[in-house]
């Protein structure tokens, strides 16, 4: 606080406006108790007359908690003013007194209790629970049966259809029931009470062979209720099952490790990895509890059967690491990284505890002799066991070329081969590489390598197991490892075809090896490389020809089938994908080459992996893209709207690759003529590739809608796609998807400059409206887009448009359902238009035409009122307009928060004439 004076005057400024409202408050309470006057009745005259003077309500909810505090009058006076804003009609009087009554000290809150208690029955809207809800985890209560009295009339009154209340009380109960034990026991209490039958539900024992809760179905019973939700539901909001079971297992241990077996069932039943990892990370924190202990044993047989290591992500820093401790996680992917760990020791400690395996080998032996098949382990338990095995092997100083030996034996030729060196080699070959087991395996890694393509009849043969076994397990590595490993020298003389043939173009050799080696830049990779782009460009020529001819290879194969191009080209063109973004190099090489059959799929699969790839791990990727975006795009262009590609599949995947290119920012949008030539040449079964790239970029994150005369290009493109489904050109699983992108449009493009232009786009997208089966539909016509050329120039078709929308999303139910809610979001942007540019009747119009639905829109239509048109009585319009609205309610809840949000300061009027002199002792 600062104090001074100023033109004659005292003032003190505050820093902070928590300790201005508290400082104000008290003030109000001094003065009423020395100057014996009714300052409490004079601030209720004021805020009726003003109920959106927010300033000043935040300090009547101060004076109000503290004025509870005094004695006599002043206590009186305090207590009729927060009984009578409960009772008042205006949301904005009732949030005041919901306030305070939730801030208020336990001990005081008796006196009020019932009135508070009445008011949330029977006339308290959801978002005045919600503040409920939220305040009350903010002080620290003396009395925990307040809270949970508190919580019983939020869960037990009759709230309408969807204003359900119990993620937000489960949330309050997580963070309260964790205090200690006396909170701990109020809040087992108040689930206790609210259960129908205990005995089969909150207090159920649960049997081994049927673990999974199924509740008592009673009609507030939270436990109940929490079992009975299904997968989605239940992880969408954290698993609070699983929150309130730890939140109260320091003083429950019992109880709650009976529920968390109960939920080990659930999350099995729901085969959802995500709920085990929970489970496992809240058993993990109690371990040394045997109750709790018991559980692990019977959490890592779920995930082992359900592979819970399948729910993590691929590592890529796109997650926080932990800052402190083995379990301070701070995001869910990392404690279900922590989760996976415990479960991956806990299956390596149980694989030695037998009396006869007392080392890395006879670990290994009896994995193979497990099940009925060698190996024949469930994936989860076996790539953890082996990696620790890799892991113990790195400082083994005999016997690690003989136990690998073995283990390739063990294999007894079948495909398991390639999972158990994935799982073995990467670990015991890792960085650093001076551990006397890490440099034996490396070793007979290159000695299986060293003879690959060679046809003399000396070593081993391709296609061997130990062959297999050490490409598939080298292929993990990073390329600079690699490079250390093989055998091959990375300069000196070429190799001729036939050797880079045998090594590296066959799929029982070291095709694997082929493309993380030329991404280190390793010449015989690099050349290897350049010789399977030969062949993939002898193939095109001959395409390009009309002739059905192949290329020659390997001593006079045809380059041809399963087993040679498509299954070699799919191991190098993935590889391609993994290693690109950090070796920028093989990209270079492919717009050397230029070859489309060779390079444009796998360019194309990582151009839509990035850009659907939110976060850092797509950053690598992106830039590669930044890069060589134009070059890449020009090359598309050129295979459709130069020399066409006589690949079907390569030109297609050429299309898609321009279309992320352009999505993502790479490369600059085609004008609308380069669209519509590229339209005219697209057939059959390729419109719905070709529409998804249409859409991407003339979509609002690519372009900004036309002024009034339009985009150039517009017509022919609209002719083109016109002509295409009048011709039948396109199939007809496709007209719609065509019908909705001409709709799309001619909303963003079209020029509207005449009554006769602006009546065509609006029947358009009004018929497709009708037409549209969801939202996703809807929102595709391009509707929203239209409203917002038109707010510039008549605002009354705009409001037209929404309401067409509006009316086609109504009456879904007063809760909308999520994909209405979204659509409620697409449309913030011409709804704040319409706000700023429609006159007051059309904008009452509007209001008027949102009453019925959808409430999403509604609401940001009033949210967006708030804020741009602070000239009008927005809340008495609102009110007169929605007077019949089954929204009503939550609406003008909204508003008061949006009032809030948008609120001009400072205000006109500082100062408090009328409450600082208060008519009448």
């Amino acid at each position: 606080m600062v104090a001074g004076t100023a033109d004659g005057r005292s003032n003190v400024h505050f820093f902070h406006q928590t300790l201005f409202e508290y400082a104000a408050g008290r003030c109000l309470v001094r003065l009423a108790a020395e100057k014996k006057q009714s300052y409490f009745g004079a601030l209720g005259r004021h805020l009726a007359a003003h109920p959106d003077d927010h300033l000043r309500a935040v300090v009547a909810e101060q004076a109000l908690v503290q004025g509870m505090r005094a004695k006599g009058r002043v206590r009186d006076d305090a207590e009729e003013l927060l009984t009578g804003l409960l009772g008042s009609e205006d949301v904005d009087l009732q949030v005041i007194a919901v306030r305070a009554c939730a801030l208020l000290p336990d001990d005081l809150y008796g006196d009020i209790r019932a009135v508070f208690h009445r008011y949330l029955r029977e006339q308290a809207s959801p978002a005045m629970v919600r503040e409920v809800l939220a305040l009350l985890p903010t002080r620290e209560h003396t009395d925990p049966g307040r809270v949970a009295e508190d919580l019983g009339v939020v869960l037990k009154r009759d709230s309408r259809a969807g204003a359900r209340m119990e993620w937000r009380v489960l949330d309050v109960l997580c963070r309260f029931g964790r205090l200690d034990g006396r909170t701990a026991d109020v809040v087992w209490t108040f689930l206790r009470e609210l259960c129908a039958d205990p005995a089969r539900c909150l207090r159920r024992e649960p049997e081994p062979q049927d673990a999974a809760p199924g509740g008592c179905g009673g009609a507030h019973c939270l436990w109940s209720w929490l079992v009975n939700l299904n997968s989605n539901s239940a992880s969408s909001h954290g698993n609070q099952a699983v929150r309130l079971v730890e939140a109260l297992a320091e003083h429950r241990g019992e109880w709650t490790a009976a529920r968390m077996r109960e939920l080990l069932a659930l999350a099995e039943r729901h085969r959802s990895r995500p709920q085990v990892l929970q489970c496992v990370a809240v058993i993990r924190r109690r371990a040394g509890d045997p109750e709790w202990d018991a559980l692990f044993p019977v959490a890592a047989r779920i995930a082992q059967r359900l592979g819970t290591d399948r729910a993590l992500p691929a590592e890529g820093g796109e997650e926080p690491k932990a800052s402190a401790g083995a379990w301070g996680a701070r995001t869910p992917v990392e404690e279900w990284r922590q989760a996976q760990a415990a479960l991956d020791a806990h299956w390596f400690a149980a694989a030695l505890s037998a009396p006869d395996r007392s080392s890395p080998g006879d670990v290994i032996r009896a994995l193979a002799a497990e099940g009925k098949s060698p190996f024949d382990v469930p994936n989860p338990r076996l790539r953890a066991v082996l990696g620790r095995v890799g892991t113990l092997l790195r400082e083994t100083a005999d016997g690690v070329p003989g136990l690998l030996e073995e283990t390739v034996a063990l294999c007894e030729g079948r495909d398991t081969v390639d999972g158990i060196a994935v799982s073995l080699l990467p670990p015991l070959l890792r960085e650093p590489a001076d551990a006397p087991g890490t440099r034996a395996a490396a070793a007979w890694c290159a000695a299986r390598l060293d003879v690959v393509g060679t046809r003399g009849g000396r070593g081993l043969r391709t296609g061997s197991p130990e062959l297999r076994f050490a490409v598939a397990g080298l292929a993990q590595l990073p390329p600079a490892r690699l490079t250390e490993i093989v055998p091959w020298p990375a300069k000196g003389g070429r190799w001729k075809d036939d050797r880079i043939d045998d090594t590296f173009l066959a799929l029982d050799g070291a095709t694997k090896l082929l493309v993380p080696l030329a991404a280190a830049g390793h010449a015989r990779a690099v050349v290897a490389l350049e010789r399977w782009r030969t062949l993939e460009g002898l193939r095109h020529e001959q395409l390009a020809r009309g002739r059905n001819a192949w290329p020659e290879f390997r001593g006079a194969r045809p380059y041809h089938g399963p087993r040679n191009r498509d299954g070699m080209a799919g191991v190098i063109q993935a590889a391609f994908a993994d290693h690109a973004p950090q070796a920028h190099r093989l990209v270079m090489e492919a717009l050397r080459a230029r070859v489309p059959t060779a390079d444009v799929p796998w360019l194309a699969a990582l151009a839509k992996r990035t850009v659907e790839q939110p976060g850092p791990a797509a950053a690598p990727a992106r830039a590669l893209f930044d890069r060589f975006g134009p070059d890449l795009a020009e090359w598309c262009a050129g295979l459709w709207d130069g020399t066409p590609c006589p690949d079907p599949n390569a030109r297609t995947a050429a299309l898609r690759l321009w279309g992320d290119l352009v999505r993502m920012g790479a490369a600059d949008r085609p004008p609308l003529a380069v669209q519509a030539r590229l339209a005219s040449t697209v057939r059959n079964r390729r419109w719905s590739t070709a529409c998804t790239v249409l859409r991407h970029w003339n979509g609002h994150e690519v372009s900004s809608v036309a002024a009034v005369g339009g985009e150039p290009g517009w017509e022919e493109l609209d002719a083109a796609l016109g002509s295409a489904l009048a011709s039948a050109a396109v199939p007809e699983a496709s007209a719609g998807e065509v019908a909705l992108l001409r709709s799309l449009l001619r909303c963003r493009f079209a020029p509207l400059g005449t009554r006769e232009e602006v009546a065509a786009a609006v029947d358009t997208v009004a018929g497709q409206v009708r037409l549209s089966a969801d939202t996703a539909a809807i929102h595709d016509s391009g509707a929203g887009f239209l409203t917002e050329r038109l707010c510039e120039f008549d605002p009354g078709r705009a409001v037209g448009v929404a309401l067409e929308v509006a009316r086609r999303t109504a009456g879904s139910g007063l809760a909308d359902p999520h994909h209405v809610t979204r659509l409620g979001w697409k449309w913030q942007k011409p709804l704040t238009r319409l706000a700023a540019t429609a006159d007051r009747k059309d904008w009452l119009r509007l209001i008027g035409g949102l009453a019925d639905g959808p409430q999403a829109m509604l609401q940001k239509a009033l949210d967006t009122a708030a804020a741009r048109r602070r000239e009008e009585d927005v809340r008495a319009d609102a009110a007169r307009e929605l007077a019949a609205s089954p929204y009503r309610d939550v609406a003008m809840a909204g508003l008061r928060d949006a009032a809030v949000r948008h609120r001009r300061t400072p205000l006109e009027e500082r100062l408090w004439p009328a409450v600082l002199r208060p008519a009448g002792a």
